[in-house]
């Protein structure tokens, strides 16, 4: 690590948490799929932020998401929404129930007017789509 950067994290944090917590990362490759949807991510919300800023309002894009989120899968058998598999993804370390995934599924609910809430569901929700799934999103509600 470069002297002039480790002595900034010192002054910052402390040398445990530098040692412990920061050093192992600058040693270690993400994974290439982690790094693929990291790039995927940005791209796809610089062109989101402008259409539905520029085109439209940010509600109108938390619509369109919701919409998203509540219709079934094209490919799949069953009826059940897209949300069910996404929310059930995003926290594989669980068993979770139908009532349980529905419950983190009303959470990122919202009916307010305060756009910071907002802007920090729709992020929250576009993160936790595959890059897939991204680009399936913006087909059908952008360009269709």
């Amino acid at each position: 690590m470069n002297l002039e950067i480790y002595k900034f994290l010192l002054d910052k944090t402390n040398e445990k948490i530098v040692h412990e917590h920061i050093h192992p990362y600058t040693y270690q490759c993400i994974p290439r799929k982690l790094a693929v949807d990291i790039r995927s991510y940005k791209t796809d919300m610089d062109l989101l932020d402008y259409m539905y800023n520029y085109y439209y309002r940010t509600s109108v894009l938390y619509t369109d998401l919701m919409y998203y989120l509540n219709n079934p899968r094209i490919n799949n058998n069953d009826n059940m929404p897209i949300f069910f598999d996404i929310i059930r993804r995003f926290y594989s370390n669980t068993e979770m129930t139908d009532k349980e995934v529905s419950e983190k599924f009303y959470k990122l609910c919202y009916n307010g007017n305060d756009e910071k809430i907002l802007c920090h569901r729709i992020r929250t929700i576009i993160g936790m789509l595959t890059p897939t799934e991204r680009t399936d999103f913006i087909n059908r509600y952008l360009f269709s």
